[in-house]
């Protein structure tokens, strides 16, 4: 599905994944410690090379081909990491512009995929490039990526919810 907000284009894709199978490796990375509270909202974020590990390679495959099919370019993942949000915790309004110099000239995008939602809380949030107060809020389900261009500021509603919610956030640049 793709939707035209503010006008902001987001992609919205669902898998039918079985994530449950790699929740308790996201849980594993909270046990060794390689996640931290992020800044001032707390919610857990790290394990940048989960990407990389085996149980998330049909994950990585599907989104990969979701990515190519949407855009018909080539890319490259720039950056990826996991979040874990448990109850309180949300994500104040942001955005992911190019923060190195070889990818100021390239179109730059982020996504989301939900590996473990509940629906009391963590609705997505898109802003208005026009007016950051106006939101258009996405309740997003377990398998659902979305995609949307990394200058599109984004927040994300508290959870409240006793059960986490979690999703793997990554980067990507299309190439000429």
């Amino acid at each position: 599905m793709e939707l035209n907000l503010f006008p902001t284009k987001i992609y919205r894709f669902q898998s039918n994944l079985d994530t449950t199978k790699i929740i308790d490796r996201v849980h594993k990375l909270e046990e060794n410690k390689d996640v931290h509270y992020g800044k001032d909202t707390g919610g857990l974020q790290g394990g940048g090379l989960i990407f990389q590990d085996i149980s998330f390679m049909e994950v990585r495959d599907w989104i990969k081909k979701q990515i190519s099919e949407t855009f018909e370019k080539k890319f490259t993942i720039t950056d990826v990491w996991v979040s874990i949000y448990n109850k309180g915790d949300y994500n104040k309004i942001h955005n992911h512009p190019a923060t190195s110099p070889m990818y100021y000239d390239t179109d730059l995008w982020a996504g989301v995929f939900y590996i473990k939602v509940n629906n009391q809380g963590g609705k997505l949030l898109i802003h208005s490039p026009q007016n950051v107060t106006n939101t258009y809020g996405l309740e997003p389900e377990v398998g659902e990526l979305i995609l949307f261009n990394s200058n599109t500021y984004h927040s994300v509603t508290p959870n409240e919810s006793d059960e986490s919610r979690i999703c793997l956030a990554f980067n990507f640049s299309l190439l000429n």
